[in-house]
């Protein structure tokens, strides 16, 4: 950190700094009402300990790190970390004083997220001082006399993400894809801004879907695939999916490069754009699947929907549209006898035990024994390691129920399953 700078600057310092920027890459504002009245409660209890230690108490209320940003030619200093609780502050402050100017004040938001919380804080705060008359004047002062900030600015960003890694470690975990999501962008250093803007409204568009691509189906087939129990994607695992450099000479980075778009959920990419060509492409890939079994295994769609409504289901559903995305991602077929024993394979874990779990899934889905068992298969690495369809195809899948205990709803499921495999 030679270069860099740190100083210690009174919010209205802060919000006054000449080009600062919230830039494309940040997650949409979405800080509440509750969060708005948190902030407020706080600067009102460090005005009545200045009253009580004396004027030369300061509050602080977090550390902020910006980025020097020379892109283009033009200099901004770009918001990294802090973004939620500045823009608070900025909503606050623009209601205390209508005559102050900030060059953030300018931003034009795109996000609906993004403009629904602004204005649903903005009315709180209007609300909030309605009978609180008296407190604006304090409340005036403090942005100027008590509240201040830990400001460092970075000219390396890469540096400015391990900071921002650093800092939210110790508080409230990161969102993992908003990470991956800044750290491609980053890397798209030849794409103009229009296309970055255009990426990031599409991924706000498709938050949930992607949330659920990587939660759902692409951590845990790449976990299962290596014969390792999966787990909840967090910020540990980015690394993942941070792809290759597009500068590296490796020869697997030359492979990946030449390969272009044609992606293999257990194969690296190239960093920058193609991460979100990939998403995209998993995303559609998921839907054509669901639209082909619906289409030629109407069987197997008919036995989901008549179990949709019942939750102990969800886990061995997931697991089948894991096991059959992880197959076609391979093969690019959906071979009858493959389609079968899959959705066999996934079900009877539902026959085999009382009660379904995620533990339970990871367990199975890698082939680890259990006497509960009726089937010991490591689908996943079997399918990573198949050198054609028929080696899946081939897979004996056993349909047997080990228990003595009746199988209550499930009974229908078990004659349907046995039906099935033939």
């Amino acid at each position: 950190m030679i270069n860099d700078e740190i100083m210690i600057k009174s919010i209205n310092d802060l919000l006054s700094m000449e080009k600062l920027n919230i830039p494309i890459y940040q997650r949409p504002y979405e800080w509440s009402k509750k969060n708005i009245l948190e902030l407020l409660s706080d600067i009102n209890d460090a005005i009545e300990k200045q009253k009580q230690y004396g004027s030369n108490f300061r509050y602080r209320i977090g550390t902020i790190i910006l980025h020097e940003n020379y892109e283009n030619k033009e200099y901004k200093l770009d918001i990294v970390d802090g973004q939620q609780r500045i823009i608070s502050l900025l909503l606050l402050n623009k209601y205390l004083d209508k005559n102050f100017e900030s060059d953030l004040l300018k931003t034009e938001f795109n996000n609906k997220i993004t403009i629904y919380n602004i204005s649903e804080n903005y009315k709180y705060i209007e609300e909030y001082f309605i009978f609180r008359e008296n407190l604006k004047q304090n409340f005036i002062k403090a942005f100027t006399n008590l509240l201040e900030v830990v400001v460092i600015k970075v000219e390396d960003i890469s540096e400015a993400f391990q900071l921002f890694d650093s800092q939210n470690s110790k508080g409230k975990s990161l969102e993992p894809l908003d990470l991956l999501k800044a750290y491609h962008l980053r890397e798209m250093k030849d794409e103009t801004e229009i296309t970055k803007k255009v990426i990031i409204n599409k991924w706000e568009s498709k938050a949930q879907a992607i949330k659920d691509l990587f939660n759902i189906y692409l951590f845990p087939i790449y976990n299962w695939s290596r014969g390792k129990k999966s787990k909840k994607f967090t910020k540990d695992d980015i690394f993942v999916y941070k792809g290759i450099n597009k500068d590296s000479n490796y020869s697997y980075a030359k492979r990946a490069k030449k390969a272009g778009e044609c992606f293999q959920i257990t194969e690296s990419f190239t960093s920058g754009k193609s991460f979100f060509e990939m998403i995209y492409y998993y995303i559609y890939l998921i839907d054509e699947i669901k639209v082909k079994l619906n289409e030629n295994y109407s069987y197997i769609t008919n036995i989901l929907n008549e179990y949709k409504n019942i939750y102990a289901i969800k886990y061995v559903k997931d697991l089948f549209l894991c096991a059959i995305l992880f197959y076609y991602d391979r093969f690019n077929n959906l071979n009858e006898d493959v389609v079968r024993k899959l959705f066999v394979w996934s079900l009877m874990l539902r026959i085999d035990l009382e009660v379904v779990q995620y533990d339970s899934i990871n367990k199975y889905a890698i082939g680890e024994y259990s006497w509960k068992y009726s089937n010991q298969i490591p689908i996943f690495e079997k399918i990573k390691y198949a050198r054609t369809d028929d080696e899946i195809a081939n897979i004996e899948v056993k349909v047997f129920h080990k228990n003595n205990q009746k199988l209550g709803i499930w009974q229908k499921l078990y004659d349907d399953l046995k039906k099935i495999i033939r």
